[in-house]
């Protein structure tokens, strides 16, 4: 990633959306002057930045607050974690480790490169292998208050992706809005995906333990700890927030990871599956090692031997690991397994005993602290997942022998159960988890059915009892837990492919559809193949969401006004749609949680 100096070297031009990157081990005092010349020369446009990591010399992004054209330093590409594919991969497959404070001049030409995964190709709306290994940097957009003597909250935000896709730095999660309008310091991060990220594996050729990816999320919040006072920030006002596996990954520090208690003060969970039960030690070996024995013959092995590892090329590894998911093949053995929900993500964080020490759903581990939060879900979850499954090759949602066979590998012995609950509004009833609901343009009788149990099951209800508990746990401290519900009618494509169940025309309020809105990238989600233009009615709530989610992490109390606290059986706050701005009881009861979900494990005890 890095690059010597060079005479005539520059920053990123046109988007101003990289840094310069420079480094000494010398005094700061001393060595800020001299840098800063240097790092002028080499077309660096922020003031020199000297945290204790190296000195650091930034880009600058325009973005319009209220009508005005701001300026924010930029900051992108910094390491926080030695390259894994230092000495030949011999960090493949290991705990990161923190770099040694840099010594030497270097320019950075961009943002880091994505970790390795699928990666969109819009023009025939496919994917290919790309990314690379050398991929643990983190960004800092700095607001112009900021500054070295400055005590600026700090918004840590980990992507989404089902813990095998996303960055830190894509598009939708340009920092320069939310950390101008907001007077906040914005990081986001990359943490290795895949099997790279989350294998774990216990052979005779490979012992590879859990969590990998996680450990990398952790060592950027140690880096933010140790280093973000140097751009303003306050490392004692720290918001992790993150949406969907990012979400995840925020529960699991907040509720899971004693070790990460003391490296932020409040959380945002936008759209975490918090009904999925993770999956324990035994389970994560048994499939790391049945995908370890076809890793080598797919990459050409004659016999798995010792090392062979770190000898493949990722593109060896990420062939056999996209084999292993989009094929089929994971979903048949899905169909087969009896390990229920925790299946149903192919490469997850594991309930390890170590680092992650209990199910988040079950509140609290021993040594975490309960801490404010924000938790929220869009109001049709479960449709994107139910189009995705439903198209998978060897699937047939709309056979009752295959839906059964699915439910019955979800949630073991309860398929039955779970068809035959029936749900009445007036004079009508119908059973909304069988695979005989009426279809729709976009989804079949089947995939509707299983939408509407992943929405509630996974999502709202799952999300709802957390916060019932993290209620309880939170007495008699009394932090406050905020909940929302998005209800905007979509006016973006689902990026970056398109997905039919999730165009704008199709209705459906789809996963991911308030990312644009929280960060105010709506100018970037409008531009998207297949969106419509948005309205002023968008822009409005894009402006209010981001307010509201900087409000919550420089006051903790009511992120917006009217905001109530969550309380039981509802309590949360509508964000677009006919209800905007206004707080809804009783949800627990409209998703059927309250009397049937709240009884099926893993949310039912």
């Amino acid at each position: 990633m890095f690059r010597p100096a060079l005479s005539g070297g520059s920053c990123r031009t046109a988007a101003a959306m990289c840094v310069c990157v420079a480094a000494t081990l010398l005094a700061h005092s001393s060595a800020a002057s001299q840098s800063d010349s240097i790092a002028t020369a080499q077309g660096c446009q922020t003031p020199t930045i000297s945290p204790p990591a190296g000195l650091l010399c930034g880009a600058t992004e325009s973005t319009v607050v209220n009508g005005d054209t701001v300026t924010v330093n930029v900051y992108g590409g910094i390491p926080y974690a030695v390259p894994t594919t230092n000495n030949s991969n011999a960090g493949r497959w290991q705990p990161p480790v923190a770099p040694s404070p840099w010594n030497t001049l270097q320019v950075d030409t961009g943002f880091a490169s994505v970790c390795p995964q699928l990666l969109p190709d819009t023009a025939t709306n496919t994917y290919y292998i790309g990314g690379s290994e050398d991929c643990l940097y983190l960004n800092v957009w700095q607001p112009p208050s900021a500054s070295p003597s400055s005590t600026v909250p700090v918004m840590v935000f980990i992507h989404g992706g089902t813990f095998f896709a996303g960055a830190g730095s894509l598009p939708q999660y340009d920092g320069a809005y939310l950390a101008a309008a907001g007077n906040v310091v914005v990081v986001t991060l990359n943490y290795r995906l895949g099997a790279l990220g989350f294998l774990a594996a216990d052979t005779l050729q490979a012992s590879i333990s859990p969590n990998l990816g996680m450990q990398d999320q952790q060592l950027a919040l140690r880096w933010v700890q140790a280093n973000i006072g140097a751009f303003g920030g306050d490392s004692s006002r720290v918001t992790l927030f993150g949406e969907s596996a990012g979400a995840m990954s925020v529960g699991l520090h907040l509720f899971s990871i004693p070790t990460s208690a003391g490296l932020f003060r409040a959380a945002i969970m936008e759209s975490n599956l918090m009904a999925f039960p993770y999956r324990d030690t035994t389970q994560a070996i048994a499939n790391g090692n049945k995908f370890l024995t076809t890793l080598c013959p797919s990459a050409g092995c004659t016999a798995v031997q010792a090392g062979w590892l770190q000898g493949l090329t990722t593109s060896q590894i990420m062939l056999a690991d996209s084999a292993y998911r989009v094929s089929g093949t994971y979903v048949l053995e899905l169909l087969g397994s009896n390990d229920g929900l925790s299946e149903i993500i192919p490469w997850s964080p594991v309930l390890d005993g170590t680092l992650i020490t209990g199910q988040p759903l079950a509140g609290y581990a021993s040594g975490t602290s309960p801490k404010p939060y924000v938790f929220g879900m869009n109001l049709d979850e479960g449709v994107l997942f139910s189009y995705l499954l439903g198209d998978t090759p060897g699937i047939d949602l709309n056979s009752s022998f295959e839906y059964t066979l699915l439910l019955n590998a979800l949630y073991p012995n309860q398929a039955d159960t779970i068809q035959g609950w029936t749900v009445s509004t007036g004079s009508t009833s119908y059973q909304p988890y069988s695979n005989k609901n009426d279809s729709t343009a976009y989804l079949t009788p089947g995939e509707v059915g299983l939408s509407n149990l992943l929405n509630d099951a996974l999502f709202h209800c799952g999300n709802l009892a957390s916060a019932d508990s993290a209620l309880l746990a939170n007495q008699p401290d009394s932090l406050p837990v905020f909940g929302y519900l998005f209800m905007q009618p979509p006016v973006f494509n689902h990026p970056p492919i398109a997905i039919p169940a999730c165009v704008p025309q199709a209705g459906n309020i789809c996963h991911t559809y308030e990312l644009p809105y929280v960060f105010n990238t709506l100018a970037y989600a409008d531009s998207l193949p297949g969106s419509i233009p948005a309205t002023p009615s968008d822009y409005t709530l894009g402006q209010a969401m981001s307010a509201a989610w900087a409000s919550f992490a420089t006051n903790l109390g009511a992120p917006a006004s009217g905001w109530q606290p969550y309380t039981s059986n509802g309590g949360l706050y509508v964000w677009g749609g006919s209800g905007n701005g206004t707080m809804q009881s009783g949800w627990s009861t409209a998703r059927s949680c309250t009397g049937f979900w709240n009884t099926i494990p893993p949310i039912g005890k």
